[in-house]
């Protein structure tokens, strides 16, 4: 907890709002996936969604997101993304690549160990960086950062604009 008001690695962000970001997002994703519109998503944005208990907050959203997404039709189901229309299924792995960057992003803001899951990031190399370069298109993700990249996580880093 006295850690939260430290910056983090994402620009003009605290350690605190990263983790409401990704907590916020868990709530966001429960939302699309019951039909919620732009205006009732936005809303959410303000919201403080770590109060005194950022990792109890984290699976306060985490647990029933993860029900949603494995309920029958959930990864069909065509869900109103404020970047336009998705399936489940892109939704779910937008929701893996949020949390997996922000776990780095987290942890190279507290000086924690940064190495990632390598299957993880083999699984989201192989299947997800379509999703990024069509949101980086839309200005969510970084340019892609040059340089060597030497592992399979420097280059998923540096596809994403991190590294």
């Amino acid at each position: 907890m006295d850690r939260l008001g430290e910056p983090s690695s994402c620009a003009g962000w605290s350690v605190y709002d990263l983790i409401n970001h990704v907590n916020g997002g868990g709530h966001r994703y429960q939302m699309l996936l019951r039909d919620a519109d732009a205006a009732a998503l936005a809303a959410t944005r303000s919201q403080d969604h770590v109060k005194s208990d950022p990792d109890g907050s984290f699976w306060h959203w985490q647990r029933p997101l993860a029900e949603e997404f494995a309920a029958e039709g959930a990864l069909s189901r065509i869900v109103h993304h404020p970047v336009g229309d998705r399936s489940g299924q892109d939704l779910l792995g937008m929701r893996i690549l949020d949390v997996t960057l922000h776990a780095w992003d987290l942890a190279r803001s507290l000086h924690l160990d940064e190495q990632l899951d390598p299957a993880l990031v083999d699984h989201l190399l192989s299947r997800q960086m379509h999703l990024v370069e069509e949101l980086r298109d839309r200005g969510l993700y970084a340019p892609v950062r040059d340089g060597a990249q030497s592992t399979p996580q420097h280059e998923l880093l540096a596809r994403t604009g991190r590294g």
